[in-house]
């Protein structure tokens, strides 16, 4: 039977003490509430905005389910670790998260899981499945800054910030930085910083068309059914990832960057000297803010971060 022990730190709270308002704006970095990775035996889930701790003696498919009920967002982690990997036959199985890593730096190797993002786009086509990476930071010299998701958000805030993730207002990359996207009813657009190789992806992994440069349009054919695009810095190597861009009958019917805003620098995936990390709550907080991160999720291994409190899951 599983049980949860609830641990006030007092003075040495997980996070800072000063709590940030639903709808406040600040310089301050933002530390996204009730996050956790979830480990089991056999897969790992990143969760955030929990408000209470989740029965792990569940399923795989019940644990979503409790995070979905708890108002939580649940992103399936590094699918292609060779210890804990998700199969072609899970992914099919499981509904209600929001998306998968499909890159995680620490998860050697095979980091990226961008096959089986398409896989499950493509045998799934019509969910909104979105791919995500983060630094998976447990040791700060060696981690951090290796990759990140870049936000478009109306506001500054938690709630804006949480609400484009779930649109898919986001971009995930290792270095690359998105200028302009948009899109008319049978075309995309794009513009980036550096000179690059843009992919166009589609149903199935097929690539549909390649471009180098600094911009790049694609024009919608009638066969397509979503386009994302990878692209690949020309003089490092590293690479960014677009949403899926949904389409039927050569017409875009579903497109992700739609809200105004600016974007917004967040990791989702990193962990401090609490459990799995070798450096303190400050030192990590002060490391992403002069790297001009905006918001943060603290996920240690079974403990759920709150502004107030640390949540022990005990199987």
């Amino acid at each position: 039977m599983s049980f949860f022990f609830f641990i006030h730190w007092g003075r040495k709270k997980i996070l800072p003490p000063e709590e940030k308002g639903e709808n406040s704006e600040s310089n301050e970095i933002i530390i996204i509430p009730g996050a956790v990775e979830i480990t089991l035996s056999s897969h790992d889930i990143v969760a955030l905005n929990l408000d209470s701790p989740v029965e792990i003696k569940s399923s795989l498919q019940g644990i979503i389910e409790q995070i979905k009920t708890k108002e939580g967002l649940a992103i399936l982690a590094h699918p292609s670790y060779l210890l804990k990997p998700y199969s072609r036959r899970t992914l099919l199985k499981l509904r209600g998260y929001l998306g998968m890593e499909i890159y995680n730096p620490s998860k050697i190797p095979w980091p990226e899981s961008t096959r089986r993002w398409d896989f499950i786009l493509t045998r799934k086509y019509g969910e909104r499945i979105w791919g995500f990476t983060s630094d998976d930071m447990h040791d700060l010299k060696r981690d951090a800054g290796r990759a990140w998701v870049m936000v478009k958000a109306e506001r500054n805030t938690l709630s804006s910030i949480f609400e484009s993730l779930k649109q898919g207002s986001f971009y995930s990359t290792t270095g690359p930085l998105i200028e302009e996207i948009g899109s008319s009813t049978d075309c995309i657009q794009i513009k980036i910083k550096n000179p690059a190789k843009f992919k166009f992806i589609g149903y199935n992994h097929q690539i549909l068309q390649v471009n180098f440069g600094k911009e790049a349009i694609y024009r919608i054919k009638p066969g397509d059914k979503y386009v994302r695009i990878e692209i690949k810095d020309l003089k490092d190597k590293k690479k960014a990832w677009t949403q899926p861009i949904f389409v039927h009958e050569g017409r875009i019917i579903y497109f992700p960057y739609f809200a105004k805003g600016e974007w917004l620098k967040g990791c989702l995936h990193l962990h401090t000297e609490i459990d799995g990390g070798t450096a303190r709550l400050s030192e990590v907080t002060a490391w992403y803010k002069k790297h001009n991160y905006h918001f943060l999720a603290i996920t240690e291994h079974n403990f759920i971060t709150h502004p107030k409190y640390l949540v022990k899951i005990v199987p």
